[in-house]
């Protein structure tokens, strides 16, 4: 409150007047409170001990006489549901947070202008406005920032905020062989279609992607359950790595990679061993240009990661789904080239929950202290979280 109470813009004839009515106040305080009677009476003896002035020697004020003063101790004040009015200071500190944005803005856009030259623009820098917000208010910050004149800097960790933001406004800090550097999409290098792929997988839906050192991108909802699943198993903290699983199968994942390149985030494209995956890694070497391969893409042995689990003997809950299903006819042999793969196509819906459970079988296998997680998933895991020797 200090920058908008500092101007001393009060009529001076205005302000005599005022503080001839706030002297009143204070003497009808004292007269009313008989302890106040009492302290005046008998501080008057100080005047045997020290020099002081002849008429009104002591004065007791419960209001400060002088305006400014006055101002100085101002409280802002919210209702509450109850009607009961609180000192902003006596809410929480998420409350506080916001408000003392909203009292700056107000400052801003009332009082800063007429100080300054009519052309100049604050540069305003902002650190984690998020801290202490519930997650619905954290998204309400950007509206209040945005309608802040002049350049906005703003330091977050909260994606909710940056699903707000325009992806050409955003610059990522890290660091790197110990140097700083900050990177950003540069306007030309995304077509307006990479631009809305990218606004609804990522910045909106997503945007604590954009915190993350590596991408894991992987076609399907199935493989985002089972790599994430397996790296529990294997003890492999992907948070802790800063690896975030994304599915690339509602979006272009060269879209994916164009971003994480030019935000300078590692990726790592998996894809199905059938001729649609291998589509997909073809085109994800061509964003490779002179990185190893290996580092960032593989192609899985099996057509899919339903057939590679079946395949390394999790099988038997989509063999029961076929067993229920009506007009399956299988033409190949249990054991033989080509059996899971038939079964996979063959299932009609079931997927989703047939996958979770070759997954309680993969954990009780591992319980029981036998490797349970496929050579290849295990392999990939190692990689994108830095565990690979």
């Amino acid at each position: 409150m200090g920058i908008v109470l500092d101007d001393r813009d009060i009529d001076a004839t205005l302000q005599r007047n005022l503080e001839d009515e706030l002297q009143n106040v204070n003497q009808k305080i004292v007269d009313a409170h008989t302890s106040f009677r009492d302290v005046t009476t008998e501080l008057k003896n100080i005047s045997r001990l020290v020099a002081v002035g002849q008429v009104d020697a002591v004065t007791v004020d419960p209001v400060p006489a002088d305006v400014y003063k006055v101002l100085k101790y101002t409280d802002v004040n919210l209702l509450t549901t109850s009607n009961a009015k609180i000192p902003i200071r006596s809410h929480g500190e998420g409350t506080q947070s916001l408000s003392v944005l909203l009292l700056f803005s107000a400052y801003l856009h009332t009082r800063l202008q007429p100080s300054v030259d009519q052309h100049a623009e604050p540069i305003i820098a902002i650190e984690e406005p998020e801290a202490h917000l519930h997650p619905n208010a954290v998204q309400a910050v950007w509206k209040i920032l945005e309608d802040m004149p002049g350049q906005k800097i703003v330091a977050t960790h909260s994606g909710d905020i940056l699903a707000e933001a325009s992806i050409n406004k955003l610059r990522r800090m890290s660091r790197k062989h110990d140097v700083t550097q900050c990177k950003h999409v540069m306007n030309e290098s995304l077509t307006d279609e990479e631009l809305r792929k990218l606004n609804h997988h990522v910045r909106r839906n997503r945007g604590e992607l954009l915190f993350a050192r590596c991408w894991l991108l992987v076609e399907g909802e199935t493989d985002v359950s089972v790599f994430a699943e397996c790296a529990q198993m294997l003890q492999l903290d992907l948070h802790k790595a800063g690896v975030r699983i994304v599915e690339y199968s509602q979006a272009d994942h060269k879209v994916f990679i164009k971003l994480a390149d030019a935000l300078d985030i590692n990726w790592f494209v998996v894809s199905d061993g059938d001729q649609e995956g291998k589509k997909y890694a073809a085109l994800a070497k061509k964003s490779l240009d002179g990185r190893d391969e290996d580092c960032h893409i593989r192609i899985l042995t099996a057509e899919s990661i339903e057939v590679l689990l079946c395949e390394s003997g999790y099988g038997d809950p989509y063999q029961e789904i076929i067993g229920q299903q009506q007009g399956n006819s299988i033409t190949r042999k249990p054991g033989e080239h080509g059996y899971w793969s038939e079964v996979c196509k063959k299932i009609r819906k079931g997927k989703p929950a047939a996958a979770l459970n070759a997954l309680l079988l993969m954990r009780k296998k591992q319980e029981s202290g036998q490797p349970a997680v496929p050579a290849e998933i295990e392999e990939i895991l190692k990689i994108v979280t830095g565990e690979s020797p």
